[in-house]
């Protein structure tokens, strides 16, 4: 038989015990209440214990120690700074150290005196590069003041830059060739890097158009060269964007995926 519907039994003293309806059984609901404020409390003394993961000898060491870690927090991690000049004088020096270090493993004694380089291969002075774009112009007029006279030369052959400059990355090559405008003037520029563009259309128009400035990453340069559609009959000055760190801090020489293309670029084809 039903229940009278009108004895509102849920506010008799027996529903106020915590274990038995007037029918002498636990309620689901009243279970399930019990058992979620019991997760709520271990879920509270969880967090606090994270908050505070040791034990504090009185309330003013708790507030002191709070206070370190916020100090840690708004401080952050510290960042590595790592340097970014090279000395021009230096320059043949560091070039060759690093060249060595790359070959160490592939080239013997004998193979490594025969590519020695000498200082009158570079281009020394006094100041401290950057490699910061806005300094690129101004570092190239200087190294190359007779540019304008070069590439009144070249406009006789295609494929036959007079001036290389290496990258490690195709959008550090459309960076370095945007930020020379004020060097190159009217010249005539391509971009050697695979991004975007196919090998055999570069070959295509190496073969067709006269070109003053090459820019690009190592790996395409040595294959265009390789095939002859790039040619160095022209070719006065070579350029490795050498103070150019990417995000990771790495430059030109310590990536390892374009390693072995720049060591086969200037062992091969440029020393």
């Amino acid at each position: 038989m039903a229940d009278d519907l009108g004895d509102e039994w849920w506010l008799n003293d027996e529903e106020n015990d915590e274990s038995f309806t007037p029918n002498g059984k636990k309620t689901f609901q009243k279970k399930t209440v019990d058992k979620l404020k019991k997760k709520k409390r271990h879920y509270s003394d969880e967090t606090n214990a994270e908050k505070d993961p040791v034990a504090y000898e009185n309330e003013e060491n708790k507030q002191e120690t709070r206070a370190k870690v916020r100090k840690r927090r708004r401080r952050g991690n510290k960042v590595e700074t790592v340097e970014k000049t090279i000395d021009g004088l230096k320059a043949p020096e560091i070039f060759w150290s690093l060249f060595c270090n790359l070959t160490v493993s592939k080239l013997t004694a004998l193979e490594l005196e025969d590519l020695t380089v000498e200082d009158k291969m570079f281009f020394t002075d006094p100041s401290v590069h950057t490699g910061e774009l806005h300094e690129l112009s101004p570092y190239l007029n200087q190294i190359l003041p007779s540019w304008s006279t070069l590439t009144s030369k070249i406009d006789k052959k295609s494929g036959a830059p007079g001036l290389l400059i290496i990258t490690s990355a195709a959008t550090r090559a459309t960076d370095v060739v945007r930020a020379m405008a004020d060097f190159r003037g009217t010249c005539k520029v391509v971009k050697l890097f695979s991004k975007h563009i196919k090998l055999e259309e570069q070959e295509e128009y190496l073969e067709k158009h006269v070109v003053h400035l090459g820019v690009g990453t190592p790996n395409r340069i040595c294959k265009l060269m390789k095939s002859g559609a790039l040619r160095l009959s022209n070719l006065k000055s070579v350029i490795l964007d050498w103070t150019w760190r990417d995000a990771k801090q790495r430059r030109l020489m310590d990536i390892p995926e374009i390693q072995q293309d720049l060591v086969t670029l200037l062992k091969d084809i440029i020393l």
